[in-house]
């Protein structure tokens, strides 16, 4: 994983146990070894979602190949087991794991245990349980359901105009919350189901292709991926 350059050249920074020839580079422990899907940042501090947790450095590193400072989702930078420990606040699952940072929280969709977790504050230690979980009706659960307080493996999240907004893949449809819950598992304001709108494909296009995958939100506007296409909706969808 490295920092591009202004003139987007040669990176300044590499993190992990690779060279720029993708050639493994010692150490190759898990405290330095990972393989990044998902980045994030709330400013300082330098998330990326590797396995079954959320590698962390705080502040971003500005030399190559520093260890993990921390791991969210296990009790150690040299752990990347899923749900270690069993099914808890402090754990993830092994699914496709995704993050988004907003006013200092930090929120992750947690597909394997049928969840989102939310933490207060961005942890700087290993080991920090969630705050808040949505999704499920504790922390130790991990059922998939269709109601307006479950999920069915939730593969992204973003935050629009303070609204947290969910792709509840399992289910098709996207949830929304007025704002990120300051309690665990409470019921989503509303829900929406993109496979609804239709325009720009054939009649014979298969409607489950179109559930919602991973999510963007700027400026206003909402970025929803389903198969074959990006919808940009405008916030007036989410009222």
């Amino acid at each position: 994983m490295g920092k591009l350059t202004a003139n987007n050249s040669v990176p300044d920074v590499i993190l992990g146990n690779q060279d720029l020839l993708g050639n493994t580079a010692a150490p190759t422990t898990l405290d330095y070894a990972i393989r990044p899907t998902f980045l994030a940042t709330d400013g300082r501090s330098l998330l990326a979602v590797d396995g079954s947790r959320i590698v962390g450095w705080n502040p971003a590193p500005t030399t190559s190949r520093p260890p993990i400072e921390f791991a969210i989702g296990q009790p150690s930078t040299l752990e990347n087991l899923a749900n270690s420990g069993g099914v808890s606040a402090r754990s993830l699952g092994g699914g496709r794991n995704t993050l988004t940072t907003y006013n200092g929280r930090l929120v992750v969709a947690d597909p394997a245990n049928h969840r989102v977790l939310v933490w207060n504050a961005v942890p700087s230690t290993s080991g920090v349980p969630a705050d808040v979980v949505l999704g499920q009706a504790d922390s130790v659960s991990n059922s998939p359901g269709s109601g307006m307080t479950q999920m069915n493996a939730p593969s992204s999240v973003a935050v629009l105009d303070g609204k947290l907004v969910v792709s509840d893949t399992g289910n098709a449809r996207l949830l929304v919350f007025d704002r990120i819950p300051a309690a665990s598992g409470v019921a989503a304001n509303r829900s929406w189901d993109p496979r609804r709108v239709r325009f720009s494909l054939p009649a014979w296009f298969n409607e489950e292709e179109l559930a919602p995958h991973d999510l963007g939100a700027y400026k206003g506007r909402l970025y929803v991926g389903q198969t074959g296409r990006v919808l940009v909706v405008p916030d007036i969808f989410m009222e």
